[in-house]
């Protein structure tokens, strides 16, 4: 279940709460959340959908880099925007967000990225009668019929590829996992104590 400070917050906006997830929408765009407590780097993971062209994304990259937001990452989506919040702990971090996240909708705003009016792919607007939503790690995504057949189309060269792939990833999957396991174990110890995941990567180090 959701950290009851941090399901009051997106309740306040309107959003369904399910599990760790959320998902509505937050000043007119497509908004979903995603709560790991034990995230050593970014446990609340904010997508935000919008359409936006090339020039945009660099003045938006700008324009957040220059905000020197703390303990913040981002990086575009072919959907959107996915942003990282941390802090040192939960409570400060849930007093944070709400001008976090009108900062960040605000830059936005400002540089022209399209709201939940418009398919985060195309850009063109959508009309709800030919729209589906699309589950894209863990995000539901809203897009345009034409659009999400060209994704499942996509998906399924990717899955034939990776099939058809001779490599062996059995080394590599069990290195990864002993490293996560090690940094878990130390956020998770950070966490009972009341401290949130912002120091458990230095320690960790």
């Amino acid at each position: 279940m959701m950290n009851k400070g941090f399901s009051e917050l997106f309740q306040s906006y309107g959003m369904t709460i399910n599990g760790n997830n959320a998902y509505g929408q937050i000043k007119g765009f497509e908004t979903n959340v995603i709560i790991r407590m034990l995230d050593n780097l970014s446990p609340v993971t904010v997508h935000i959908s919008c359409y936006t062209t090339s020039e945009q994304k660099r003045a938006i990259e700008r324009s957040l880099q220059a905000a020197a937001i703390k303990f913040f990452r981002f990086s575009f989506t072919d959907f959107g925007i996915k942003l990282g919040f941390n802090d040192i702990t939960a409570g400060k971090l849930i007093k944070r967000l709400p001008d976090l996240l009108n900062q960040v909708i605000g830059i936005l705003t400002e540089q022209g990225a399209l709201s939940a009016k418009y398919c985060p792919v195309c850009g063109n607007e959508m009309v709800y009668e030919s729209t589906k939503k699309a589950n894209v790690d863990g995000f539901a995504i809203t897009l345009s019929s034409d659009c999400i057949e060209n994704l499942n189309k996509s998906i399924a060269e990717e899955n034939k590829d990776f099939t058809e792939a001779p490599n062996n990833y059995v080394e590599g999957f069990f290195g990864a996992l002993l490293g996560g396991v090690i940094g878990g174990i130390i956020a998770f110890i950070l966490y009972m104590v009341g401290f949130f995941s912002a120091i458990s990567a230095f320690v960790a180090a």
